[in-house]
């Protein structure tokens, strides 16, 4: 009778339970440190995001982005940005970053004032109106320390943010959007939105 289990099959079967082991641990890494795929539940980054829009953010922004490298080859955070948020007690948001470190930042009569100067921002619908929180009110200004940031979703009317929610640190911000896989007549690179601070 005919072995089954011949050296060469059990060489087989040692080489494709390695294959398989090293294909894990690669997609481990990479969902890691690489790249890690994120899905919108909600409405506040409306018209430009969607429940259900699956994205993948780039993980090496949160771990090398504020290094000399990291800052050579632009995966630093910029105003713009789409950025995934896991602060502690909360659950993960994905929100947009308005203040930059440094930075000193109001609200009034529903714009967003950077340094004293009007932002715009291309990504918004026009007549979009930001209005006060429970943390930023209305012409109160906010000094952003040096590692936060301060963080809005698009769609402002619904949108719990930097304005409820305060001041976001560097290390909860996990990487920032450049992928979206889902739906797919939206399938592409996700760019840094276009800001622009006025006089």
């Amino acid at each position: 009778m005919r072995k089954i289990f011949t050296p060469e099959f059990k060489k087989q079967i040692l080489d494709f339970a390695q294959s398989v082991i090293v294909a894990i641990v690669i997609c481990i890494f990479i969902i890691t440190f690489v790249a890690a795929p994120n899905e919108v539940d909600g409405t506040s980054m409306q018209p430009n995001y969607a429940t259900g829009d699956r994205l993948y953010t780039n993980r090496l922004s949160h771990w090398i982005g504020d290094t000399t490298v990291g800052k050579s080859i632009g995966l630093d955070y910029k105003r713009g940005d789409v950025v995934v948020v896991e602060k502690p007690g909360i659950v993960p948001l994905i929100k947009r970053i308005i203040g930059l470190p440094g930075e000193t930042l109001r609200i009034s009569g529903g714009k967003v004032y950077i340094n004293d100067k009007l932002l715009e921002e291309s990504y918004l619908p026009e007549g979009t109106e930001t209005n006060q929180g429970t943390f930023l009110k209305e012409n109160v200004a906010v000094q952003i320390p040096s590692d936060n940031y301060f963080v809005m979703g698009d769609n402002r009317k619904v949108s719990s943010d930097s304005r409820y929610i305060g001041l976001i640190e560097r290390d909860w911000l996990q990487g920032k959007i450049f992928l979206r896989i889902w739906p797919a007549n939206e399938i592409g690179i996700v760019t840094t939105g276009e800001t622009q601070l006025q006089n």
